[in-house]
């Protein structure tokens, strides 16, 4: 897949359902509950898309140093 139809999925297909769609509410849920068992300093997520995860990361451990990368301008440019 092509860069440019990877951004195109942010654009065209996906909209709200990265950030609000059912399932990745579980596991966002999940990946905070995993984090905090770890009990980290830092946390790199690669392929962060729009950064809900890291979003919700800072928000419940605010004492993480975050990072996040993705290959799409538009994931990107949605996490603001």
């Amino acid at each position: 897949m092509s860069q440019a139809e990877y951004d195109q999925l942010w654009t065209g297909n996906w909209g709200d359902q990265q950030r609000y769609g059912p399932v990745h509410r579980r596991q966002r849920e999940a990946l905070l509950n995993l984090v905090a068992k770890l009990n980290p300093q830092t946390v790199v997520d690669v392929g962060c898309g729009a950064g809900d995860n890291l979003e919700a990361l800072a928000t419940r451990m605010p004492h993480l140093e975050l990072t996040g990368t993705d290959l799409s301008v538009e994931a990107l440019r949605r996490a603001g």
